[in-house]
């Protein structure tokens, strides 16, 4: 079994258990600018301003974007299929489990993009890190641990993100390059009320991006 089946199979079983989302078989994951999640006092800062900004505005760039995917479509998503834009634009987008025409999809909320990355990481992490009070001692030891953000740059070193997660230390579902953009879309495309697919997609000029 492979690293990353098995971390991903240790994260359905403890769903199963701990489940945070409120419908039977499904897990909330978080969309997100990884270094928002290894730099988390940046998390709160963001979270701050956004507050501010945007409010309720749910079509608005937010420091994250959460939604409930069900367990095989979590088993799903280290497995990002990039497909780059054409010349006109220079973004890039994500695609995870089902395929499907680009009407098809529906749009679930934006994340801004300061690091020129997107990721995914289980929505209970998150919500630790965001709970937890940042010190300089936590800082030095996740540096001696590996789980910093120049470890996740040396990870990602040569490679645009496909097939190279999650690792011990980074504690990603995914992440991969999000290609001269402010912000990220993010889309599922569902059937039967269950999402059976993501895409995420680059976006250059949206309002409240920053």
């Amino acid at each position: 079994m492979s690293r990353g089946f098995s971390r991903l199979a240790l994260g359905a079983r403890w769903g199963r258990q701990h489940n945070t989302s409120s419908t039977p078989g499904m897990m909330e994951v978080a969309v997100i600018d990884p270094l928002f999640v290894l730099e988390p006092e940046r998390l709160s800062a963001a979270t701050a301003t956004s507050a501010a900004q945007v409010g309720g505005d749910a079509a608005g760039v937010q420091p994250f974007v959460t939604l409930s995917v069900p367990f095989r479509l979590l088993a799903l998503l280290n497995q990002g299929h990039l497909e780059l834009a054409d010349h006109d634009d220079p973004g890039n987008h994500w695609y995870f489990g089902k395929r499907a025409e680009l009407f098809q999809y529906q749009f679930v909320g934006r994340h801004s993009v300061h690091s020129g990355f997107t990721s995914l990481v289980m929505a209970h992490e998150l919500k630790q890190l965001m709970s937890a009070t940042v010190q300089k001692q936590n800082r030095k030891q996740a540096a001696l641990e590996d789980r910093s953000w120049l470890a996740f740059l040396q990870h990602m070193k040569g490679s645009s993100g496909e097939g190279i997660w999650p690792t011990p230390a980074l504690p990603f579902l995914f992440a991969g390059k999000a290609i001269e953009c402010e912000s990220v879309g993010v889309y599922s495309v569902a059937e039967g009320g269950s999402v059976h697919g993501l895409m995420l997609s680059t976006e250059y000029d949206t309002p409240g991006a920053g």
